[in-house]
């Protein structure tokens, strides 16, 4: 009898122990959706700035963000082109609607990665879900 009840409380300590692990996977998963909100939403604003800069004729004077909520006065002298980062620190030329529609393009691509985090989301909550039902089980035993 004694070695039963240590064995049902070893099988529950393993049991804790994953559901532990679930619940941490979860967690980094429920981080990684917000981090891939928060760039959708970045991506967002950046469309609707070049769209704005569309609008604007040439020689206005404009605020150019430095950063931090840091701005600097400038001129705009070209709003048909602009200059993109496409990884590698390197930057190259994109007609203002290549730029629009690349940024579209990363949204979508972004968006559908979120769905695809969500359904494993929803695939480890299911078995955290069987885990909490196990431990629940060799608790009544």
């Amino acid at each position: 009898m004694a070695k039963e009840n240590r064995d049902k409380e070893k099988e529950l300590q393993q049991k804790y122990l994953e559901l532990q692990l679930i619940n941490n996977q979860m967690n980094q998963m429920q981080q990684h959706l917000n981090l891939i909100e928060a760039q959708i939403l970045d991506l967002k604003h950046l469309e609707n700035s070049l769209e704005e800069i569309k609008n604007v004729k040439e020689d206005t004077e404009i605020l150019v963000p430095l950063g931090s909520g840091t701005f600097i006065k400038g001129k705009l002298i070209d709003n048909k082109e602009v200059l993109m980062n496409v990884g590698a620190n390197t930057i190259v030329k994109k007609d203002l609607e290549d730029a629009i529609s690349i940024i579209k393009n990363q949204e979508e691509e972004l968006k559908n990665l979120i769905e695809q985090v969500e359904r494993e989301l929803t695939d480890v909550s299911v078995q955290a879900q069987i885990v909490q039902q196990e431990v629940q089980d060799l608790v009544k035993e």
